[in-house]
């Protein structure tokens, strides 16, 4: 996939009317937390963060690392949470 800042995955829930956008890294690198994150992937984070939302649209930046887990973060326009990690 092509290096960009913008979304990669769009996902819909017609029964809730949920929206997630999804952001999508990979690195060989091991991600230990938001820190990690941050360093990485400030403007990235940045980006998402500038995202216009509203009730029922989620952010996320989903990170996939060289030991084949996923790390799953919301992007909330002022900050980042860590949700978990998920083995492939």
């Amino acid at each position: 996939m092509r290096y960009s800042t913008s979304i990669h995955l769009v996902a819909w829930c017609e029964r809730t009317c949920h929206l997630l956008l999804v952001h999508v890294r990979r690195t060989r690198h091991e991600v230990i937390g938001i820190d990690d994150v941050m360093r990485y992937w400030r403007d990235d984070v940045r980006a998402l963060q500038d995202i216009p939302r509203w009730d029922g649209i989620e952010v996320e930046l989903w990170v996939y690392t060289g030991s084949g887990c996923w790390h799953i973060f919301t992007v909330y326009p002022g900050g980042i949470a860590e949700e978990g990690q998920y083995v492939d």
